[in-house]
């Protein structure tokens, strides 16, 4: 009988007080922060900026017994391995339907650099929710950054940007509740200084290193009341991944995040477990 997510909490929950009691980063920290800036490796390399209108990455066979879908943009592509992990491979195949800041939300990015309105975005919605009304996927798994610029016409949204991404994001969530039985949605994690900017002389972790769980809870809380309205089940990470408010950057001497917003491979797969005792108590699995 597999635990419950009480259960598993019970036991990961002492490993993130444990994180932020740490002052000195672990000898055997795995991957090292040497080698974060390189996590985007193989896995970004090819799952990302494919064309608008096909799949980034498939895992498991072409034949599995159910079929499920990660969709969003970057950070969506960070919980690969939690979702693969918790799934497994023998009766699931996992595709990927990632765009480089193309959000849940039904909005039209505005590039972090860039003059002009990234408008394939909206062609690739188009199309991925043309492929899961067409594929009736098991599971919809969605996650994405909130708080990425979006377009208001031809210019930065600026002021306007937090309405018009709840209202993208409740239309999104309108049109996909019926394209799919079960759904998902992964919230925005609370992100913080890298690694490899906040760790000082001699391994010291300096207090730049935890950020707080309040960090993003005003797009938290929208995400919540949006996904609830349409009956879609709402994770906020910031529950296995922050003890007492306080998020350390390293976890069970993993680093929680490569670049202090993605998720490392190595700790999106400790998160696998979690994830998989939710679903089941969810009844999407």
């Amino acid at each position: 009988m597999e635990q419950t997510l009480a259960q598993i909490l019970a036991l990961w929950s002492p490993l993130v007080s444990d994180g932020l009691a740490l002052s000195q980063v672990p000898d055997e920290l795995t991957p090292p922060i040497s080698a974060l800036l390189g996590q985007r490796g193989l896995q970004w390399s090819q799952c990302m900026d494919t064309r608008v209108d096909q799949t980034t990455c498939e895992y498991g066979p072409a034949n599995a017994k159910h079929v499920a879908v990660i969709l969003g943009d970057s950070y969506a592509l960070a919980i690969y391995p939690m979702v693969i992990e918790a799934l497994g491979l023998d009766d699931w195949r996992v595709i990927g339907l990632n765009q480089r800041e193309c959000m849940v939300s039904d909005i039209v990015p505005w590039p972090w650099k860039g003059t002009k309105p990234d408008l394939e975005c909206p062609v690739h919605r188009e199309w991925v929710n043309s492929f899961i009304a067409e594929t009736n996927p098991d599971l919809v798994i969605l996650s994405d950054q909130p708080f990425h610029p979006i377009a208001d016409g031809n210019d930065n949204s600026g002021d306007n940007h937090d309405s018009l991404w709840r209202e993208g994001l409740d239309s999104a969530l309108q049109t996909l509740r019926p394209l799919a039985n079960n759904i998902v949605y992964f919230g925005v994690p609370s992100s913080q200084t890298a690694l490899t900017d906040c760790v000082t002389a001699g391994g010291r972790i300096g207090d730049k290193c935890t950020s707080s769980s309040t960090k993003f809870l005003g797009y938290i809380n929208q995400q919540a009341i949006l996904s609830n309205r349409y009956n879609i089940p709402f994770i906020n990470p910031n529950e296995w991944l922050c003890y007492d408010g306080r998020c350390p950057a390293i976890i069970d001497n993993t680093p929680v995040y490569w670049d202090g917003a993605h998720l490392t491979q190595s700790f999106a797969a400790k998160l696998a477990p979690l994830f998989r005792a939710f679903l089941i108590e969810n009844d999407l699995i």
